[in-house]
């Protein structure tokens, strides 16, 4: 018996059955329907999202912290996907946002030098849409003595 389409804005907690990762269970015959059952809802949310931002003539975007949701947001027509710092050493990740129709934003919040760079070579090895690079801090309010904002050129 298959559970109701789960919403993308429950906890993956609430919506995934107790013995999840264990093959078949009460709600989905295999833990991979499950999967597909919330990347169906997030989809159904993330084109509400489109729509809506396009009815007000917004751009939107998305942070990617894989393959797959990098292939996902190419659906869209965003100005740009994000990558957070800590997928910053991720050069599968890197490499499918680079052939993507969109610059690739990569935040530098919790990388050191030689990650931005590692980063940054990816992006230099082939073609791309553009690279934006954001300095960011992983502090929340930051002090002001962590900002070390003489990493942005001048």
């Amino acid at each position: 018996m298959v559970q109701s389409t789960p919403s993308a804005s429950q906890p993956v907690a609430a919506i995934a059955p107790s013995n999840f990762g264990a093959g078949e269970n009460e709600y989905y015959k295999t833990d991979n329907d499950f999967i597909d059952a919330v990347a169906k809802a997030m989809k159904d949310e993330y084109e509400a999202i489109d729509r809506y931002c396009r009815q007000l003539g917004i751009a939107w975007t998305a942070s990617v912290w894989d393959e797959p949701s990098a292939w996902f947001m190419g659906q869209f027509e965003v100005p740009f996907v994000k990558v957070p710092s800590a997928m910053l050493t991720n050069t599968g990740l890197l490499s499918a946002t680079r052939g993507m129709h969109c610059p690739t934003m990569i935040s530098t919040g919790m990388s050191t030098m030689a990650e931005i760079d590692a980063g940054i070579e990816v992006f230099q090895k082939k073609p791309h849409q553009g690279l934006l690079i954001a300095h960011a801090t992983s502090t929340y309010p930051c002090p002001k003595n962590e900002l070390n904002l003489k990493m942005i050129p001048v």
